[in-house]
């Protein structure tokens, strides 16, 4: 068996199968949970590298000495020159009492990591307002740095006074400016002792529970959520947090039983339900399905849940339900989604072979994540139309969009003329694309492909072996250039060599491992060909391995499983041109 090493290559027919693993790996990308997504608060300290700085609003009154240097400032940041820059604002913010000047000054310090120059600027900043909830946090960080632990406990506790006051978690704020933090025992000793002082507080509890599961102390992490649900039962975000733990330490089975016993009490909180539905998609598709189901009752219009539940429909084999999933996704506000919902309908429709009207969807596809397979999509259907014009057409459009890509274009535009130009005009294609880059080892390696099927075997040879001195250890070249010469060439003993040294580097691949069960068959070692084949044939049923396992045990007496396996193979690939041809020939 030869692997297709191209780096992209468009299938000709979809099947329902092929359709459904392809889903399942985006439901499972798309909507995966991770740990980083446990609160959506924001960190007040930033420092963003290379921002524009914002325009200032220097004091009404002010000398030219003044204005120099806040133009000198503004400048001097604006070209890079940080230094020179940090030296002028906090000269502004001195001589002028403006807070904006003392903040500059102290974003610039923590960005040169000045800790001691940006706490002397903060400190500044909080003469002018010493209510703001960024520049106390901010100083709590850096006393923090600087050992001044006092310091920075009184400002936490400041800052948690002006945090209520605004009706904000100051609890956890704090907790998320602390997570990034290099020292984290440091870290973890101000947060303990500013929770301390707030006993009662379930919020306080659940901050800190937050800051050790940042630094994966999961069990003390655990342990202060626990405790912050003691203080307030009906609390959603220490409950959230202990599944996202879980999740976080592989314990899905832990974290689905969890959810399960606090579900009803919390039936209409929606992102709960949403980590509930995703961490059901790899256990039970139907259990997924019907969570997602419960979700679209709480938020009719929410993309995402359409999204899951028409993927999860192609699983559970109800294309019907599927198709009004992902029209109701098109009809939605979300422009990506659409694009995504246009894909997965024409990839439907032509699943149901109506090639008319998946041209109509797949012609939709302008934005989202599929925008340039739906263009691949169109120009396989366009060449199985016989417009191989228009086929082409599209690819170049392609390779003109990617130009990164313009070699793995080539190769699916020579797969596409395979079967639909001459064998001269289709090596002709590839002679001129290899003008583009001549050592590109897929474009060889296609061309290699090609004539094999062609049964060119000098021209097939001659790709394979060049791919090989290229790279001395491409097992898809050692194993297609093996196979070749055992299905067509009675070179057998040079292509078991061929054949071992690829399987010694890929000795998991099953079309390796077919190859090396058909060349043992063609040297009559019926017995090792067979454990060979039948760990390919486990790892993969394509149809080419299916022909051959088929044929050795019908060879050596057991005509009724080989029929089995060619049935099996037939259902899935009708056209399979070596398992009809095997059987023919054996069944005489």
């Amino acid at each position: 068996m030869k692997k297709r090493g191209a780096r992209l290559f468009v299938k000709k027919n979809l099947c329902k199968s092929t359709l459904k693993l392809s889903a399942v790996a985006i439901l499972l990308g798309l909507y995966g949970c991770t740990a980083e997504q446990t609160v959506k608060t924001e960190v007040p300290v930033e420092v963003v590298a290379e921002q524009k700085p914002k325009r200032f609003m220097p004091p009404v009154q002010m000398d030219e000495n003044l204005l120099y240097t806040y133009l000198a400032g503004e400048i001097a940041a604006q070209r890079g020159e940080l230094q020179f820059a940090y030296d002028h604002y906090l000269q502004a913010a001195r001589s002028s009492g403006d807070a904006y000047a003392a903040k500059r000054a102290a974003q610039i310090g923590l960005y040169l990591r000045q800790d001691a120059r940006a706490l002397l600027a903060t400190n500044l900043w909080l003469s002018y307002e010493p209510d703001s909830l960024q520049a106390r946090n901010t100083a709590a960080v850096l006393s923090m740095r600087e050992g001044y632990v006092a310091e920075a406990l009184a400002h936490l506790r400041q800052m948690h006074k002006i945090a209520e006051k605004e009706d904000k978690d100051g609890f956890t704020i704090a907790a998320l400016s602390l997570a990034k933090e290099a020292d984290q025992q440091a870290a973890l000793k101000l947060m303990q002792a500013f929770v301390a002082g707030y006993p009662d507080s379930y919020l306080a509890m659940n901050a800190l529970g937050v800051l050790q599961a940042a630094f994966n102390a999961y069990q003390p992490a655990v342990e202060s959520l626990q405790k912050s649900l003691q203080l307030n039962p009906d609390a959603i975000e220490p409950k959230v947090l202990i599944v996202r733990l879980f999740i976080e330490q592989d314990k899905s089975d832990e974290a689905i039983a969890y959810i399960e016993s606090i579900l009803d009490q919390h039936a209409d909180n929606f992102d709960l339900g949403l980590i509930y539905a995703k961490l059901l998609v790899p256990v039970d598709h139907r259990r997924s399905y019907d969570a997602f189901r419960e979700l679209n009752k709480l938020q009719p219009q929410n993309a995402e849940v359409l999204s899951a539940l028409g993927i999860l429909a192609v699983q559970l084999d109800d294309i019907a339900a599927a198709r009004d999933w992902w029209k109701q996704v098109l009809s939605g506000n979300d422009r990506d989604r659409r694009g995504d919902a246009a894909y997965q309908l024409g990839q439907l429709a032509e699943l149901a072979g109506d090639l008319d009207e998946a041209v109509s969807y797949y012609t939709l596809v302008n934005h989202g994540s599929y925008r340039l397979d739906a263009r691949l999509r169109l120009a396989r259907i366009n060449a199985d139309r016989g417009d191989i014009s228009k086929a082409r057409g599209l690819l170049q459009q392609l390779r003109v969009l990617q130009p990164e890509k313009q070699i793995d274009y080539l190769i699916v535009e020579g797969q596409l003329l395979q079967d639909k130009l001459t064998q001269t005009e289709v090596l002709d294609f590839y002679a001129q694309a290899l003008t583009i880059k001549p050592d590109d080892i897929e474009l060889i390696y296609a061309r290699g492909l090609y004539a094999s099927d062609q049964g060119l075997i000098e021209q097939a040879e001659a790709d394979f072996r060049r791919v090989i001195e290229i790279e001395p250890e491409n097992a898809d070249a050692l194993n297609a250039l093996g196979y070749t010469l055992t299905d067509q060439t009675d070179r057998h003993a040079e292509a078991l060599k061929l054949i071992e040294k690829a399987i010694a580097l890929k000795p998991e691949s099953a079309a390796i491992l077919d190859s090396m069960g058909w060349v043992l068959y063609r040297l009559g070692d019926f017995e090792q060909s067979l454990a060979y084949l039948q760990r390919a044939y486990e790892k993969s049923q394509d149809a080419e391995i299916a022909s051959h396992l088929g044929e050795l045990l019908w060879v050596t007496g057991n005509q009724g499983q080989a029929r089995e396996i060619w049935d099996k193979a037939l259902a899935e690939n009708p056209h399979s041109k070596k398992v009809i041809e095997a059987r023919q020939r054996l069944e005489k």
